[in-house]
C-alpha cells in the first residue's frame, strides 16, 4: 500500500512539472553537418521544396523556399508541439527576407505563413500570414481580420513574423500578428511595420493539449529565405532530435530561457547552458526604442519592466556567437 501511494505521489509530482513546462525554443538554422544532419532536417518535418543552406542568413545559414506551395499541405511542421493551460500565452515566430521582385501577383502565394492545427481538429486552425499582395492574413475557425491590414515591405529587408495567441479561458483565445522591419542585414533595430489582432470563440483550441506549429513561405509570395524560428510557451509533445547525440531531445538547451510569459513586473534570462557566452540583452518597444539595455552576467539575470506600458516589445540577446531574438508580452 505505502509503495502505492509513493508511486501516486512520484506520478503526480511528474505531471504537475510536465504541465508547468515553459520553454523558449529557438533554431537559426546555422548548424549544418549535411544534407541530412541539420537544424532543418534535426527539427522540422515535411516542408517540401525548404532546404536549409549554410549562407545568406542573419548570422549564417538559413532556409530556401520553394517558388510555389500546396497551401497547407507543404508546411514545415516543427518537432515540439504546444500545451496550453488557460492563461498561457504562446508565440510562434520566424524570419523572412523580402524581394517584391519575385511576387506573382496571379499565383495567390504567400510570402510567409505560419499554422496552427490543434489535434482534436485540424479545422480550428488559426492561420498567420504575409500575403502576396503585402497584407497581414489571419484566419481562423470562425474569424478572419479581413479586411486585412497592409504592410510597407521593402525589397532586401529582413523582417520577423510574430504570432502571439492568449488562451484567456476555456473558450476564448486572442490572436496577434506583428511583422518586424529588421533592415537589410537582419540585425538593426526592429521597427514594428503593422499589427493585428482579434479575439475568438474555439472550445477546441483552446482545450487541445497537442498544438502543432508550422511554417511555409514562397518566392511568388515575395520570399527569399526563411531564418531564426522561435517557439515560445508550455510544451507539449517533442520529437526534437539532439544534433549531439542524435537522441530524440528539445533544443530548449541552445538558447536562453526567457519567463515568465507574459511578464509583469520583471523578465527574467536564464542562462544555465550559455556561460560561456558574453551576452548582451537589449529590450525594444514596438516604435523600436531601446527601454534596456544590459550584458547577462552570472546564470540568472532579470530586467525590471512594471513601469513599461503594457504591450509587445521586442528582447535581442546578442552573443560573439549567435543573435537570439525573443517577443515579450507585458501585462498589468
Amino acid at each position: 500500500m505505502q509503495s502505492r501511494i509513493i508511486f501516486l505521489l512520484t506520478f503526480l509530482l511528474s505531471v504537475t512539472s510536465v504541465r508547468a513546462q515553459i520553454v523558449n525554443q529557438q533554431v537559426n538554422f546555422d548548424y549544418y553537418l549535411d544534407a541530412t544532419n541539420n537544424d532543418f532536417k534535426n527539427h522540422f518535418s515535411g516542408g517540401y521544396g525548404l532546404s536549409q543552406i549554410q549562407t545568406n542568413g542573419i548570422t549564417g545559414g538559413c532556409l530556401t523556399v520553394p517558388d510555389s506551395i500546396s497551401w497547407g499541405n507543404d508546411n514545415a511542421i516543427y518537432c515540439t508541439r504546444f500545451k496550453p493551460l488557460a492563461g498561457d500565452t504562446l508565440v510562434a515566430a520566424v524570419g523572412f527576407k523580402y524581394d517584391s521582385a519575385l511576387v506573382h501577383p496571379g499565383s495567390y502565394q504567400r510570402a510567409l505563413s505560419v499554422w496552427l492545427k490543434p489535434q482534436a481538429d485540424f479545422n480550428h486552425y488559426v492561420i498567420a500570414s504575409v500575403s502576396g499582395d503585402k497584407k497581414i492574413e489571419l484566419l481562423t475557425y470562425s474569424w478572419s481580420n479581413n479586411p486585412y491590414p497592409l504592410l510597407a515591405l521593402h525589397s532586401n529587408h529582413w523582417y520577423h513574423y510574430v504570432l502571439t495567441v492568449i488562451f484567456i479561458n476555456s473558450l476564448q483565445v486572442k490572436i496577434k500578428a506583428e511583422v518586424f522591419d529588421l533592415g537589410m542585414n537582419g540585425s538593426a533595430t526592429p521597427s514594428l511595420v503593422n499589427s493585428s489582432s482579434g479575439t475568438v470563440n474555439d472550445e477546441v483550441l483552446a482545450m487541445d493539449t497537442s498544438i502543432q506549429v508550422s511554417i511555409s513561405a514562397a518566392t511568388y509570395g515575395g520570399t527569399t529565405y526563411l531564418d531564426d524560428f522561435s517557439f515560445y510557451g508550455r510544451k507539449g509533445f517533442s520529437d526534437c532530435i539532439d544534433i549531439a547525440t542524435g537522441i530524440s531531445k528539445s533544443p530548449t538547451s541552445e538558447v536562453p530561457l526567457i519567463y515568465p510569459v507574459p511578464a509583469k513586473d520583471e523578465i527574467h534570462i536564464n542562462r544555465d547552458n550559455l556561460q560561456g557566452e558574453d551576452i548582451h540583452a537589449t529590450l525594444f518597444s514596438v516604435a523600436g526604442i531601446i527601454v534596456s539595455d544590459i550584458y547577462l552576467t552570472g546564470t540568472q539575470n532579470s530586467i525590471d519592466v512594471h513601469r513599461l506600458p503594457p504591450g509587445s516589445y521586442y528582447l535581442r540577446c546578442i552573443s560573439a556567437q549567435r543573435t537570439y531574438s525573443y517577443p515579450v508580452v507585458i501585462v498589468k
